[in-house]
Parts: structure tokens; C-alpha cells; sequence
């Protein structure tokens, strides 16, 4: 498959492994972020596998998984598990065996888009993160998710972190109260509906933490920016401040 949006996106990666190379900002500058999202997963990964009543040998599979770095996170807190990537951009998928590499853990170049290139994979946790949002087009988004579902095992944990238009538009609504211009998503995102994932034979897993960075994006880009504008400072990506009142609004 090679569509137009498909030249922007690898031209977008690739700058992303030159600049980033193995860090923990590539392909998510933001550090809260990151690091919320990788303790998220983990607590998800755990608490399914306390249900289970054996985990030995589970297979994990992190789909567009970039330089690797939530594998290189998860894997010494999950011994008992074998983990493996999919990363389509070459040269992140270089960077992510490379650092892997130690830990054994490989990482394949697979479209995502065809289900002949999946069918290798027979997967009990499948992790996603803003990868589906990567596929400018609805119809490819939709084949994906099937096509993901159906390599992963009946009673299998599916971890999707993903961005929806409803998100945006309520941030867009109080950046608005505020004064403040309208955001739109990345040039190389296409967010979701609300019901992207209302498929039968899917079944929520976990509520407790649906919107746990919902604070964070409201006190980073809605407080923080009338913050900077009173003080005529420059945006501070990782700010002290979003950092202090985030912790503030959230224990």
C-alpha cells in the first residue's frame, strides 16, 4: 500500500529517529505523557494478568511501537512474558532492535492495513499507542482495528491509547472561554469518532483511569497558555508549572 498520506508520515518518523534517536521524547515530547502512559499500561498489563490463572508465556505485541521504548519499559517488570514490535518506519524500527537487542526482543516491519502480513502474530496483549490516529483515512483506520483484532487470542487484552475528536472539541470549547485560538490535531493525525471501538465481542476491561490525562491536556493548553500570555513568555514544552498544578488537581 502506498498512499500520498503514506510519504508524509514516514517523511514525519523518519525526522523524528534523527532527532530523537532512542529518547523517551521519540514520537511523544511531552515527559508527563510518557511516563503516565507507560505506568498505564503497565497497571493495565498487571491487572490483567492477576486475573488470569496463568500468565507464563503470554505473548505481548506493541504495535507501531517507534524506537521501542515501552517495550524496553514493560519487559524486566513482566519477566514472564514474550514481547515483540511492529514498526513500519524503518528507520525507527533500526533504532528499536538495536536497543532491544539485549533484552531479546525483536521487532518486525508490518502494514498494519493488511491482514496478510499479520497473520504470523497470535497475540494475548496488543498494545497501541496513537497509532490508528496515524492512518489519514477512515476506511484504513477501520481495516486496521479489525484487522488487529483479529490476531489477538479470545479473552486477550487489547491497550489502545488513541486521540477522538470529542476531546478536542471540549479542550477547543474552553480554550474558547479563554480567548484563546482554536487547536486542530497534528498534520499527521486523523482523530477518531466516539465510536470507533463500539464492535461486538469487545468488552471494556478497565474504567478506572478512562480519562486520566484529562487534566494534564486542560491545564497544558488552556491554563498554561493564558499563564504565558499574561507574562509574555514563550511556550515551555515539560513546564514546572503544568508539572505542579496538574499534581495539585489530580491527588
Amino acid at each position: 500500500m502506498n498512499t500520498e498520506y503514506d510519504k508524509l508520515i514516514k517523511t514525519h518518523y523518519d525526522g523524528v529517529a534523527s532527532e530523537e534517536k532512542n529518547s523517551g521524547f521519540s514520537t511523544m515530547a511531552n515527559s508527563f505523557v510518557r511516563d503516565s502512559e507507560t505506568k498505564f499500561i503497565a497497571n493495565m498489563v498487571g491487572k490483567y494478568l492477576n486475573k488470569r490463572e496463568k500468565s507464563e508465556g503470554l505473548k505481548v505485541l506493541d504495535v507501531g511501537c517507534g524506537n521501542g521504548y515501552t517495550l524496553g519499559k514493560l519487559a524486566p517488570s513482566f519477566p514472564e512474558l514474550s514481547f515483540a514490535g511492529l514498526e513500519l518506519t524503518d528507520s525507527l524500527r533500526e533504532i528499536a532492535n538495536e536497543s532491544l537487542a539485549s533484552q531479546s526482543i525483536s521487532v518486525a516491519g508490518r502494514d498494519i492495513r493488511k491482514m496478510d502480513m499479520l497473520k504470523e502474530f497470535d497475540v494475548d496483549i496488543l498494545i497501541c499507542q496513537r497509532v490508528i490516529i496515524n492512518l489519514l483515512d477512515q476506511n484504513d483506520q477501520k481495516e486496521a482495528l479489525q484487522n488487529l483484532l483479529n490476531i489477538v487470542n479470545n479473552g486477550g487484552l487489547l491497550i489502545f491509547i488513541e486521540c477522538f475528536d470529542s476531546g478536542l472539541q471540549s479542550l477547543n470549547k474552553a480554550r474558547k472561554e479563554f480567548g484563546l485560538d482554536e487547536m486542530s490535531p497534528s498534520h499527521h493525525n486523523l482523530y477518531l469518532n466516539d465510536d470507533f471501538f463500539n464492535l461486538s465481542g469487545l468488552k471494556e476491561f478497565d474504567l478506572s483511569q478512562k480519562e486520566f490525562l484529562s487534566s494534564h491536556y486542560f491545564i497544558s493548553r488552556a491554563i498554561h497558555p493564558i499563564f504565558l500570555s499574561l507574562n509574555k513568555q514563550e511556550f515551555i514544552r515539560n513546564s514546572e508549572f503544568v508539572s505542579f498544578f496538574y499534581k495539585v488537581f489530580s491527588g
